[in-house]
Protein backbone atom coordinates (compact mmCIF):
# COMPACT_ATOMS: atom_id res chain seq x y z
CA UNK A 1 0.00 0.00 0.00
CA UNK A 2 1.49 3.57 -1.43
CA UNK A 3 0.66 5.85 1.87
CA UNK A 4 -0.85 8.86 1.17
CA UNK A 5 0.73 12.65 2.27
CA UNK A 6 -2.57 13.24 4.39
CA UNK A 7 -1.89 9.71 6.30
CA UNK A 8 1.64 10.49 7.00
CA UNK A 9 1.28 13.70 8.49
CA UNK A 10 -1.60 12.38 10.60
CA UNK A 11 1.28 9.90 11.78
CA UNK A 12 3.15 10.62 15.33
CA UNK A 13 6.75 9.54 14.79
CA UNK A 14 9.42 9.06 17.41
CA UNK A 15 13.17 9.11 16.41
CA UNK A 16 15.93 7.34 18.68
CA UNK A 17 19.13 8.34 17.75
CA UNK A 18 22.19 9.12 20.23
CA UNK A 19 24.26 11.26 17.64
CA UNK A 20 22.70 14.71 17.41
CA UNK A 21 23.51 15.10 13.80
CA UNK A 22 22.07 11.55 12.41
CA UNK A 23 18.89 12.44 14.57
CA UNK A 24 18.41 15.36 12.95
CA UNK A 25 19.10 13.56 9.56
CA UNK A 26 16.24 11.24 10.16
CA UNK A 27 13.87 14.27 11.34
CA UNK A 28 14.71 15.47 7.95
CA UNK A 29 14.17 12.41 5.96
CA UNK A 30 11.16 12.14 7.82
CA UNK A 31 10.01 15.87 6.50
CA UNK A 32 11.19 14.70 3.20
CA UNK A 33 8.58 12.00 2.55
CA UNK A 34 5.71 13.99 4.46
CA UNK A 35 6.17 13.90 7.99
CA UNK A 36 4.98 16.81 10.65
CA UNK A 37 4.56 15.51 14.09
CA UNK A 38 8.08 13.87 14.93
CA UNK A 39 9.44 13.72 18.87
CA UNK A 40 13.00 12.67 19.21
CA UNK A 41 14.91 11.88 21.79
CA UNK A 42 18.83 10.88 22.22
CA UNK A 43 18.57 7.87 24.13
CA UNK A 44 17.08 4.43 25.05
CA UNK A 45 15.41 5.09 28.56
CA UNK A 46 13.63 8.71 27.18
CA UNK A 47 12.23 6.61 24.44
CA UNK A 48 10.76 4.06 26.63
CA UNK A 49 9.23 6.94 28.40
CA UNK A 50 7.68 8.48 25.17
CA UNK A 51 6.23 5.18 24.40
CA UNK A 52 4.80 4.34 27.51
CA UNK A 53 0.33 4.40 27.19
CA UNK A 54 0.27 7.30 29.43
CA UNK A 55 2.50 9.36 26.64
CA UNK A 56 0.06 12.00 24.73
CA UNK A 57 0.44 12.17 21.43
CA UNK A 58 0.28 8.28 21.30
CA UNK A 59 3.56 7.21 18.74
CA UNK A 60 2.27 5.35 15.99
CA UNK A 61 5.78 4.92 14.56
CA UNK A 62 9.30 4.70 16.04
CA UNK A 63 12.68 5.06 14.54
CA UNK A 64 14.84 3.48 16.94
CA UNK A 65 18.85 3.58 16.53
CA UNK A 66 20.85 0.00 17.67
CA UNK A 67 23.52 2.11 19.20
CA UNK A 68 21.54 4.11 21.80
CA UNK A 69 22.52 4.91 25.07
CA UNK A 70 21.42 4.27 28.75
CA UNK A 71 19.58 1.05 27.30
CA UNK A 72 20.61 -0.15 23.67
CA UNK A 73 18.69 -0.68 20.99
CA UNK A 74 18.10 -4.29 21.40
CA UNK A 75 17.01 -3.87 25.22
CA UNK A 76 14.57 -1.10 23.80
CA UNK A 77 13.22 -3.75 21.64
CA UNK A 78 12.27 -6.31 24.14
CA UNK A 79 11.21 -3.60 26.67
CA UNK A 80 8.62 -2.19 23.81
CA UNK A 81 7.55 -6.07 23.26
CA UNK A 82 6.87 -6.03 26.90
CA UNK A 83 4.46 -3.02 26.72
CA UNK A 84 2.03 -4.78 24.22
CA UNK A 85 2.36 -1.41 22.59
CA UNK A 86 0.55 -1.34 18.99
CA UNK A 87 4.03 1.04 18.09
CA UNK A 88 5.40 0.46 14.73
CA UNK A 89 8.77 0.16 14.80
CA UNK A 90 11.82 0.52 12.45
CA UNK A 91 15.39 -0.33 13.44
CA UNK A 92 18.49 1.53 11.88
CA UNK A 93 22.41 0.80 12.50
CA UNK A 94 25.58 1.02 11.15
CA UNK A 95 25.94 -2.77 11.77
CA UNK A 96 26.43 -5.64 9.08
CA UNK A 97 23.32 -6.93 7.17
CA UNK A 98 23.45 -10.56 8.88
CA UNK A 99 23.45 -8.59 12.44
CA UNK A 100 20.21 -6.31 11.15
CA UNK A 101 18.10 -9.63 9.77
CA UNK A 102 18.59 -11.10 13.46
CA UNK A 103 17.17 -8.23 14.66
CA UNK A 104 14.40 -8.65 12.29
CA UNK A 105 13.90 -12.41 13.43
CA UNK A 106 14.03 -11.33 16.94
CA UNK A 107 11.32 -8.85 16.56
CA UNK A 108 8.91 -11.49 14.98
CA UNK A 109 9.90 -13.70 17.87
CA UNK A 110 8.87 -11.55 20.72
CA UNK A 111 5.62 -10.51 18.46
CA UNK A 112 7.18 -6.66 17.99
CA UNK A 113 5.22 -5.13 14.81
CA UNK A 114 8.64 -4.22 12.56
CA UNK A 115 8.02 -2.55 9.65
CA UNK A 116 11.77 -3.29 8.78
CA UNK A 117 15.84 -2.41 8.85
CA UNK A 118 17.31 0.03 7.30
CA UNK A 119 21.38 0.17 7.23
CA UNK A 120 22.71 3.99 7.85
CA UNK A 121 22.89 6.35 5.83
CA UNK A 122 18.93 6.60 6.39
CA UNK A 123 17.75 7.85 2.84
CA UNK A 124 13.76 9.11 2.78
CA UNK A 125 13.54 6.56 -0.25
CA UNK A 126 14.76 3.99 2.53
CA UNK A 127 11.99 5.65 5.10
CA UNK A 128 8.82 5.35 2.26
CA UNK A 129 9.41 2.19 1.16
CA UNK A 130 8.93 1.22 4.66
CA UNK A 131 6.25 3.44 5.88
CA UNK A 132 4.19 2.17 2.68
CA UNK A 133 4.09 -1.23 4.70
CA UNK A 134 2.37 0.71 7.67
CA UNK A 135 -1.10 -0.59 8.61
CA UNK A 136 -3.16 1.44 11.26
CA UNK A 137 -3.92 -0.34 14.53
CA UNK A 138 -7.91 0.05 13.88
CA UNK A 139 -7.53 -1.85 10.39
CA UNK A 140 -5.02 -4.21 10.89
CA UNK A 141 -4.11 -6.59 7.90
CA UNK A 142 -5.82 -10.09 7.06
CA UNK A 143 -4.09 -12.31 9.58
CA UNK A 144 -1.64 -14.76 7.75
CA UNK A 145 -0.44 -17.68 10.10
CA UNK A 146 2.88 -17.29 10.81
CA UNK A 147 5.48 -19.00 12.90
CA UNK A 148 5.41 -19.26 16.77
CA UNK A 149 8.70 -19.85 18.67
CA UNK A 150 9.08 -21.39 21.87
CA UNK A 151 11.41 -19.53 24.42
CA UNK A 152 14.75 -21.95 23.75
CA UNK A 153 13.96 -20.70 20.01
CA UNK A 154 14.05 -17.46 21.36
CA UNK A 155 16.96 -17.96 23.12
CA UNK A 156 18.97 -19.52 19.99
CA UNK A 157 17.58 -15.80 18.31
CA UNK A 158 19.74 -14.02 20.84
CA UNK A 159 22.72 -15.99 20.64
CA UNK A 160 22.99 -16.05 17.04
CA UNK A 161 22.62 -12.33 17.24
CA UNK A 162 25.39 -12.26 19.69
CA UNK A 163 27.46 -14.23 17.34
CA UNK A 164 27.04 -11.95 14.87
CA UNK A 165 27.29 -9.06 16.84
CA UNK A 166 30.53 -10.43 17.69
CA UNK A 167 32.06 -10.83 14.48
CA UNK A 168 30.59 -7.38 13.55
CA UNK A 169 33.37 -5.89 16.31
CA UNK A 170 33.21 -1.83 16.41
CA UNK A 171 31.13 -0.56 19.54
CA UNK A 172 29.03 -4.02 19.51
CA UNK A 173 31.80 -6.60 20.22
CA UNK A 174 32.54 -6.49 23.96
CA UNK A 175 28.36 -5.95 24.41
CA UNK A 176 27.59 -9.46 22.22
CA UNK A 177 29.02 -11.82 25.43
CA UNK A 178 27.76 -9.94 28.55
CA UNK A 179 24.66 -7.85 28.21
CA UNK A 180 23.29 -9.74 25.33
CA UNK A 181 23.70 -13.70 26.03
CA UNK A 182 24.04 -13.00 29.74
CA UNK A 183 21.16 -10.62 30.35
CA UNK A 184 18.45 -12.31 27.67
CA UNK A 185 19.35 -15.81 28.05
CA UNK A 186 19.80 -15.77 31.58
CA UNK A 187 16.67 -13.83 32.45
CA UNK A 188 14.60 -17.22 30.12
CA UNK A 189 17.13 -19.76 31.98
CA UNK A 190 15.98 -18.32 35.46
CA UNK A 191 12.02 -18.16 34.23
CA UNK A 192 12.26 -21.68 33.83
CA UNK A 193 10.94 -21.58 30.01
CA UNK A 194 12.43 -24.71 28.35
CA UNK A 195 16.16 -25.55 27.99
CA UNK A 196 18.13 -23.50 25.71
CA UNK A 197 20.17 -24.32 23.27
CA UNK A 198 23.65 -23.15 22.62
CA UNK A 199 24.78 -21.80 19.50
CA UNK A 200 28.49 -22.35 18.48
Amino acid sequence: MDMGQSQLQSLHFLVAEADPVQRRALIEALGQVGATRVTDVPDGPMALRTLQASFTPKVDVAIIDLDLGGMDGLELLRAIAALKSTVRLIVVGAQPASVLFSVESLAQAHGVDLLGTIAKPVTSTKLKALLDNYQPPGRPAPPVPGPSFSFAEVGVFWQLLARDLERAGGAFAGLAKRRIAARHLGDLAAAGKGELIVVA
